[in-house]
């Protein structure tokens, strides 16, 4: 790697401490600065897209993604931010393809699992939002914690399996 791509991913960790944080903004910035000195940082191009999907650009977040992606057709976190930035612009059938697409490339990553099982439960597709939730709550079970409050699931909370899976 050159010292100006070392450079970047340093500043790169500290945009991702920012938007780990959900300091958008912030994390921004510091993605910004760090493309400045490598234009081809994807992972920098892949959490800045993800930033701009949190702040509703989505269409700025899915063109910085497939960048991201072309550069590193390989890097199942792109896909995983490119599904994320399409569910916020609710086109849910694009989204899932590139949870699928993911999961592809990492079948261990249980947030892609998550994602999906919340297009599900938005979408009242008990059956698949579950299947999926289990997977996630299969490979790490903190993601139970996280659906107990999840407002994704809101239209399938009450169902019986639902209940047995997130509450037990």
């Amino acid at each position: 790697m050159t010292e100006a791509g070392s450079k970047a991913m340093e500043i790169f960790e500290q945009g991702l401490q920012a938007y780990n944080s959900r300091r958008f903004d912030e994390a921004v910035g510091y993605f910004d600065r760090a493309l400045q000195l490598d234009p081809n940082c994807y992972p920098a191009l892949s959490y800045k897209g993800a930033a701009l999907a949190f702040k509703g650009d989505y269409r700025g977040a899915v063109q910085l993604l497939d960048r991201a992606i072309a550069l590193k057709p390989d890097c199942d976190g792109a896909y995983f931010n490119k599904a994320l930035a399409l569910e916020l612009a609710g086109k849910y059938d694009q989204a899932l393809d590139c949870y699928d697409r993911a999961l592809a490339i990492n079948p261990r990553n249980p947030w892609s699992y998550y994602g999906k099982a919340s297009i599900y439960g938005r979408l009242k597709n008990v059956g698949a939002c579950v299947e999926n939730l289990q997977k996630a709550i299969d490979i790490d079970p903190s993601t139970r914690e996280h659906a107990r409050t999840e407002a994704d699931f809101n239209n399938v909370r009450n169902a019986p399996e639902f209940q047995r899976l997130v509450y037990r």
